[in-house]
Parts: structure tokens; sequence; C-alpha cells
């Protein structure tokens, strides 16, 4: 089955869409809200998500250009790396592919040096 993925956003971006892009930043939604409220908002909701995971110890799962097959992931281990994993959703496991970044220099590494994470630990760890 082929996978079908989109464009990474940014990839290729003419003088008219950067333009585009920040008309679209500035689009009231709701009044006093914008399309860039919103998306700051989404990525302050996501680093938390991923902070409070992290601090408990949980890797997290996401997909981006390198799941090249049907069912891979990748893993976002506490420790800042990164692994290619193969999903098996039947059985609720995954099976590990390769190690994509080394601990320290994953997507999501740079949490681990926010403060906010130290909270968390404090707050599930009692450190």
């Amino acid at each position: 089955m082929e996978n079908k993925r989109t464009p990474q956003r940014g990839s290729f971006r003419n003088p008219r869409e950067e333009e585009m892009e920040q008309q679209l930043q500035q689009f009231e939604l709701f009044p006093g809200k914008t399309v860039g409220d919103f998306e700051r908002e989404g990525k302050i909701r996501e680093e938390e998500w991923y902070l409070e995971a992290f601090a408990r110890g949980i890797a997290q799962l996401y997909m981006d250009a390198r799941c090249e097959g049907e069912w891979e992931a990748v893993r976002a281990r506490p420790d800042g790396g990164e692994d290619l994993v193969q999903l098996h959703p039947e059985a609720g496991s995954q099976g590990f592919i390769r190690e994509l970044k080394p601990a320290g220099e994953g997507r999501y590494a740079y949490l681990l040096r926010d403060p906010r994470f130290q909270a968390f630990k404090r707050r599930f760890h009692g450190q």
C-alpha cells in the first residue's frame, strides 16, 4: 500500500505563499483570537504533553516523513532520542526497526532543558 505524505510545511515556498501565510496568521477566527494565537496555544499544549510524558518516563509516538512503511511511527523517547518503530495495533505492541537519533538529539530533546521539565519531574517523582 502506498503511503501518501504531504510536503513538510515551509518546503519549496515562494514569496506569494509566504505572504499568504503571514496573512493567515493574522486572520481573526474569534474576537481577539487569530490563527497565529491558536497555533501558539497548540504548540504550548503539545510541549506540555511531551514534557509530562517524558517526566513520567513515557515515550510518545508521532509520524513524519521518515515513516515510509505502513504502520511505521517515530517513538520519541524520554531521554530525547528517537526510534523508528513498526506498530502492531491488533496486538497493541510495537516492534523496534532502528534508532533514528541518539539520546538528547531528537525532535523534542530541547524540552529536557526546559525548566518546566524539572517541575514535572518533581511533581511526579518528588525529585
